[in-house]
């Protein structure tokens, strides 16, 4: 995923997947409720030309008929830098959301670079 080539369908089905309680922990620990995350986002499209997003090293950790947890890495690669951080997720079974997960609360933990959560297993 790119900054730069997600369209007006995209960004609607990343609201959508959000659920009207979600809540971001970012990796400097302050809390985002979903309305502001939005706005954030919306501010910051194509604001990097360039950025790529990449998810590696996925792994479910529990997965019930209407819940699921999901740790991932989270690469953000842009021509000035990148950073890195691993991510947990908690998901609920939604049939009218895209994917039919809504996010529920998402917290960041910041990588050092060249680390990975790979590493320490």
């Amino acid at each position: 995923m790119s900054g730069t080539d997600v369209d007006a369908l995209g960004w609607q089905n990343f609201g959508d997947s959000l659920g009207e309680g979600f809540e971001m922990t970012t990796p400097d620990g302050d809390s985002i409720a979903r309305s502001d995350l939005l706005v954030s986002f919306e501010q910051a499209r194509n604001a990097l030309p360039g950025v790529k997003i990449e998810i590696r090293n996925s792994k479910e950790l529990l997965r019930s008929p209407t819940m699921a947890v999901v740790r991932y890495e989270e690469w953000q690669l842009h021509p000035t830098g990148a950073n890195q951080r691993v991510s947990t997720v908690v998901l609920q079974a939604a049939a009218q959301a895209p994917g039919s997960w809504l996010w529920v609360a998402l917290h960041e933990t910041r990588l050092e670079p060249g680390s990975s959560t790979t590493e320490s297993r």
